[in-house]
Order: structure tokens, then sequence, then C-alpha cells
């Protein structure tokens, strides 16, 4: 509640000091108008007023001097009224801008100006072209005096006004900058308020956060599981005993370190920056839990597999990562020997079922093969047993992939090159597949080869090569390549694969592909995506390799076609 009311407190202080502030800028906002106001309008009307006096009172004394014969400057009189008419225009111009206190008795000065120098400038044309009986004192010379001495009087006028209103605004200029230094003494004075005020908030936090950590060290340390905490940045800031103990390194060798640079294996580090980063955009305010598990690196470079569960805390002043950290070693172990257990029971069952399925054979197609050359003549006869026959060896067929699948079966070894193999099969699938497809093969010539039983790569190759086919559509591409690899752990992106040469038989094809849910599956015996299939290739495909002390890869994308890449340890060939 405390906190609360610190964060209710500093929102209605920065709220008043926005408010301040914002009233300050619209103070300066208004005394810049009626600044601009002064200079921009009310002075140079002031100086149009005094001007017009001037023209007007030059003009008529050259009248006057003309009619008189004195002088005769009419030209220079005449230009002086042009100039006053376009003084008078601008001057009511300006004056319309004006707003607030006499601007009325101001405008109405003016225009009676307008109106007076319009008259006086008819009756100066008068006299001046008709100056008989238009000398000084007469009727004429009365009239057009008395106009002067009103526009004069207008003038006066005009100016007095021009004076309020000028003495107004700078009244009004005064005001709001009193007004606007003591907004800004008071936002000064609330600033330093509220500066020292969090100040002396910060020193109690800072304390408060000092008395926790050393709480939390002590929980840290007797704390059964792996603790390591992270800012923002992914830097390390706590890392326990515990994890000391499971990655093999001191607090002091990795406080301040990234992270993934410390424990993350090279491999994965791009994919756990891009992680952390999404979970960096997508958190919430509070706690966020997320649980894991991933593959985690101890000093000496040694992987292990590790449940991870990340608990982030996002409060006012920061974020903080802690993960808890589980060796999954002894679990994963323990999980494997299960499947392997199973498999065995599995391999065992598949065995024996494949090897009573032989021997029922045997008995099937032998009696059928009798009893075929028996009765020749018979063509119904013959009909039937010759499918007696074929689906005797369909069968055969498929306890021969049970058998591999189970590696139960005897395998007679050669040292060979594939590629003797790949040739014919690969033109055998040409020849028998009825679209439009285009086989690309690119097999490499070398000195190595591989040790096995040429029957079942035969299998091997078949069953991918059928895989291809039926995945591919109307010309569509099939690549069958072949070559010789050297494996290094530390550039392997093949799991669980040894380090050594390996021949390396890779087939792709550009079809449907297989998505992400059934990649996983795809080598478990019957499984299988196919309307008719009855999911035993692959997993004999699997079982082959094993055999071989092979590897089988497949990477797919739902769409985006399929590659079966197999790797076989290599033997010179003689």
């Amino acid at each position: 509640m405390q906190w609360n009311g610190h964060t209710r407190d500093s929102r209605l202080a920065k709220g008043l000091f926005l408010a301040l502030l914002f009233l300050s800028l619209y103070m300066m906002t208004l005394i810049y108008s009626h600044w601009q106001t002064h200079f921009d309008v009310e002075m140079p009307v002031m100086h149009n007023i005094n001007q017009i006096e001037v023209n007007i009172s030059q003009a008529h004394l050259w009248f006057e001097e003309a009619l008189t014969g004195d002088k005769n400057d009419l030209d220079q009189a005449w230009k002086l009224m042009d100039e006053s008419n376009a003084l008078m225009a601008d001057t009511l111009d300006k004056a319309s801008k004006i707003t607030g206190g006499n601007h009325k008795d101001l405008n109405a000065a003016l225009i009676e100006i307008q109106d007076r120098e319009g008259h006086f400038h008819q009756l100066a044309m008068e006299r001046i072209s008709n100056p008989r009986n238009q000398g000084v004192g007469t009727d004429a010379d009365k009239v057009f005096d008395a106009q002067f001495k009103g526009i004069l009087s207008k003038v006066s006028q005009a100016r007095l006004e021009t004076s309020r209103l000028m003495m107004d605004t700078q009244k009004v200029l005064m005001n709001r900058f009193i007004i606007l230094v003591v907004l800004w003494l008071i936002l000064l004075i609330s600033a330093l308020v509220f500066y020292f005020k969090a100040r002396a908030e910060s020193k109690r936090s800072w304390q408060e956060l000092i008395d926790s950590e050393q709480k939390k060290a002590l929980i840290l340390d007797h704390a059964q599981e792996s603790i390591i905490s992270i800012d923002r940045d992914g830097c390390i800031i706590e890392f326990n005993k515990e994890a000391e103990q499971m990655f093999g390194y001191r607090i002091e060798d990795v406080i301040g370190k990234p992270m993934a640079e410390i424990i993350i294996p090279e491999q994965f580090r791009d994919m756990h920056t891009k992680a952390f980063g999404k979970f960096l955009k997508n958190k919430r305010d509070g706690v966020t839990e997320r649980f894991a598990e991933l593959t985690a690196m101890t000093s000496d470079g040694r992987e292990i597999p590790v449940e991870v569960r990340i608990s982030a805390l996002n409060n006012i002043n920061h974020m903080i990562c802690t993960a808890c950290i589980r060796d999954l070693s002894e679990r994963k172990e323990l999980e494997k020997e299960n499947v392997r257990s199973k498999m065995e029971m599995a391999n065992l069952l598949a065995g024996g079922v494949a090897h009573q399925i032989n021997n029922a054979l045997i008995t099937v197609q032998t009696a059928a093969q009798m009893a075929a050359r028996k009765n020749r003549e018979d063509d119904i006869l013959q009909g039937k047993l010759t499918s007696i026959i074929n689906g005797s060896e369909h069968i055969g067929r498929l306890a021969e992939e049970l058998l591999a699948y189970s590696r139960g079966g005897a395998i007679n070894l050669d040292v060979f090159n594939p590629n003797k193999l790949i040739g014919p099969l690969v033109e055998n699938h040409k020849n028998q597949c009825h679209k439009d497809i285009r086989f690309e093969v690119c097999l490499e010539e070398s000195q190595w080869g591989i040790k096995a039983d040429s029957r079942q790569m035969k299998m091997i190759i078949n069953n991918i090569l059928e895989n291809a086919v039926d995945a591919t559509d109307e010309q569509g591409i099939i690549q069958v390549s072949t070559s010789v690899v050297q494996i290094k752990s530390s550039e392997s992106n093949r799991p669980g694969i040894d380090t050594g040469k390996y021949f390396n038989i890779c087939v792709k094809d550009d079809g449907c592909g297989v998505d992400s849910e059934n990649v996983t599956h795809i080598f478990e015996p019957f499984f299988t995506t196919k309307a008719n299939g009855t999911g035993t290739g692959l997993a004999a495909t699997f079982g082959a390799v094993k055999n071989h002390n092979g590897f089988i890869y497949l990477d797919s994308e739902e769409g985006k076609g399929c590659s079966v890449c197999i790797y076989f340890p290599t033997v010179l060939l003689g």
C-alpha cells in the first residue's frame, strides 16, 4: 500500500508539474500575441496617424501659397495627398485587427478622418482649378480651413485612442509577464520539491532493495535448483551456488556477461536471442512464468538437457528474468532406457512375427507352386494360384521389412560403391512411374564405399524413391545425389551423428512435404500418411540404416517438398 501511495503521489506531482508547464506555455503564447499586436499593429497605426497629420498640414500650406502666388508647390501637395490616402487605407486595415479596449472609437475616428480628407482633397481641387474669389479670407477659404482643422481634430482624437490602446496593451503585457514569472517560480519550486522527495524515496527504496537482496541471496544459496537471473539485456545479475556446481563457473566469472554466451550452445544462441526478444516484447506487468526444455552447456563444453522455469518480474523501475534450472540428464537417460527396452520388445515381437510369417509362407508358396505345375491346363485354377503366389511374395516383402526394422534378419556384408545400385534403381522408378517426373541424378565418383548388405541397400533406396515419387506431382523434380562428407562436431547440424567420414545419399523432391507434427513420427512402424500405405517402408528403412551403423534424417515443410539424407560409415574401396 505504501508503494501504491507513493506511485499515486508521484503521478499527481507529475500531473501538476505538466499542468503548470502547459499554463506557462499558454501564457507565453498570449504575451507573444499581445507583443506582436503592439509592434506590428498599434505602433504602425500611431506612426501612420502622425504622418497623415504632417502630410495634410504641409499640403494645406502649399495650397494656400499657390493661391496667394507666394510659391507654387502644387505637384508636391498633390503627391502628399495621395500618400496620405495610401497611409489612411493601410491604417484602417491594421486597425481592423485590433480587438478589445476602445478599438471601435479608434475605427470611427479613422473613418471620419478618411471622409474629411476626401472632402478636403475635393475642396483643394475646386480652389486650384478656379482661383477667382478663392483667396485668403474668402468664404471658400474659411470652409477649406474649417475642413483642415476638422481633420487635425480627428487626427488628435485617433492619436489619443491609439495611445490608450497601447497603454492597455502594455498593462496586459506587464500583468501577464508577472503571472508568467510567478508560474516559473512555482514550477521551479515544484521541480525542486519533487526532486528532493524523489531522491529521498530513491534512497529509501535502495535500502529496502539491499535488505531484500540480502534475504534473497540467503534463499538462493540454499536452493536445490540452479537459479540464474538476467536483466533486460540478457546479462547475468544472479548466479547461485547450485548453478556454479551444475555449470562449473564461479559467480565472479559470469556476473555482467550475456547468459547466452555462458550456458547456451553456439548452435542455439540465435534461436535463444530471438525467443528472448519475443518474450520481452510480449511480457505483461507483474510476474509471468514460462516452462521449457532445452540444451545447456557447461564450462567444459559438455551439453546437458535441462528443464527451465522462467519468471519475469516487471515493476516500475526495471525488469528481471529469473530462470530456475534443473538437470534432466538422469531423467532423460531413464527415458531413453525405457524407450530402448520397449523398442527391443517391439523388435523381438516384429522379428518373431516375421519369422513365423516366413515359415508359413514357405508352406503356402510351395503348395501353390506344386499345384500350379500339376494343373497347367486349368487356366482358371492357374490364375487363382498365381494370385496366391503374388500375394505370398508381397507378404514376404512385408515380413522382410519387419525383419529389417527389428534388425533380426541375416545380412551379408560386402564392400561396394552404392552408386552402382542407385543408377539402375532410379531408372526402374523412372520407367515404372506414371508421372512426368524429371529425375536429376548427381553421383560423386570416389574411392570410398560402404560395407553393407546389398539386398537391404536396395530396399532402403527403393523405399525412399517410392515415397518421393508418391509425394511428387506431375512434372515435378526428384534430385538424387551422393557425396563423401567429413562430419565435425562443431560444424554438424545433424544431432546425434558421430564425427568422421560418411558416404551421404540424399533424395530431394518438390512435392507436398510433411507437416511438422507428422515429421516426428515418420519412422515409427505402421505410421503412414498414405491412404493405402502399410507404414512399414520407412520404419524398415530406419531399422536397416541403423543395422549398418548409419544415420538417417528427414527435413520437410508442408507444401515445400522433402529431403531424406542417409549417412553410412565409409570404407576404402580395394
